[in-house]
């Protein structure tokens, strides 16, 4: 015997409007998970995930009539506008991707330039904003680069950190998450942090001796040029 909600989906198909009761109900996701099923493997005889994903676009949502039905399921802001993984996820959980592999996804779609941008206010949602900059952080440096424990507290540790956060799309994650690069450090990679340390010491004694190789040129420019003016007098 066929459940009820797939009799309603029958009529509807039929050309009747959907009762209320299908619509953002508590019991919809349920209700939802049914009539997918039904559609899928009953009705077209799909019953492998790649092939439901060929067929599943705007086009077929809006021709058996899904839309109304489909609205109260969220939709996760890694997926494009035209990717609808999601409902597939309901028949098939296996296939589910976590967080983490939704994350590296849009990541990479933003590098390769198949997304101009992040979604609006990726970084900065209260719950998931901090652990979507870190796997992106550590996707790019271990990943994208390549970049050994070593390599990253050196790249990380000065300003031109700041270039290759920029160069690879990432330098939003200083202007809503971390204050800094060095905040940014102490909590992506906290095991480097002695070495962060270091290497700040380092580059901050490179600038004073830089600065004050420049003052010294400045003293002597400036005395050249007290020297050079007396000297002229003199002749005169």
């Amino acid at each position: 015997m066929k459940p009820e909600s797939v009799i309603i989906y029958e009529r509807v198909l039929n050309g009747e409007r959907w009762p209320t009761q299908y619509v953002g109900t508590a019991t919809s996701s349920e209700r939802t998970a049914e009539i997918l099923r039904y559609l899928f493997f009953d009705l077209l005889g799909i019953k492998d995930f790649d092939t439901a994903k060929a067929v599943l676009n705007a086009e077929f949502i809006k021709e058996y009539r899904l839309s109304e039905l489909i609205s109260g399921i969220k939709k996760p802001p890694e997926l494009l506008p035209d990717e609808y993984d999601h409902l597939l996820w309901i028949l098939f959980p296996e296939r589910k991707k976590g967080r983490r592999s939704l994350i590296i996804k849009l990541y990479s779609e933003v590098l390769s330039g198949k997304r101009n941008r992040f979604p609006w206010g990726y970084f900065t949602d209260v719950q998931e904003g901090r652990y979507r900059a870190e796997v992106c952080i550590k996707h790019l440096c271990r990943r994208v680069l390549h970049m050994s424990g070593d390599r990253i507290v050196k790249e990380f540790s000065h300003s031109n950190g700041i270039k290759t956060l920029t160069k690879y799309k990432l330098r939003t994650v200083l202007n809503s998450v971390y204050p800094s690069l060095s905040d940014m450090m102490y909590e992506v990679f906290p095991q480097y942090c002695s070495k962060l340390d270091y290497y700040q010491k380092q580059q901050d004694r490179r600038q004073y001796r830089w600065r004050k190789d420049e003052n010294e040129d400045s003293k002597c420019i400036c005395n050249a040029s007290r020297q050079e003016s007396r000297d002229s007098g003199e002749d005169q």
